[in-house]
């Protein structure tokens, strides 16, 4: 799943459920909008919000 956080037509969050479970394992954040990952999200729990941040 893609999402565009604040609205400048770019996407600034990545969600990947690899296995296909139906759970999220990772994600990658724009927080300052530069079109960089400046964060990866791991979710052991499975749900959006990472349990996790790198």
């Amino acid at each position: 799943m893609s999402y565009d956080s604040n609205g400048d037509g770019k996407v600034d969050e990545k969600y990947y459920d690899k296995d296909g479970d139906g759970k999220w394992e990772r994600s990658y954040y724009d927080v300052d909008h530069d079109g960089t990952i400046d964060l990866i999200g791991f979710h052991s729990d499975g749900t959006r919000v990472a349990s996790s941040y790198e």
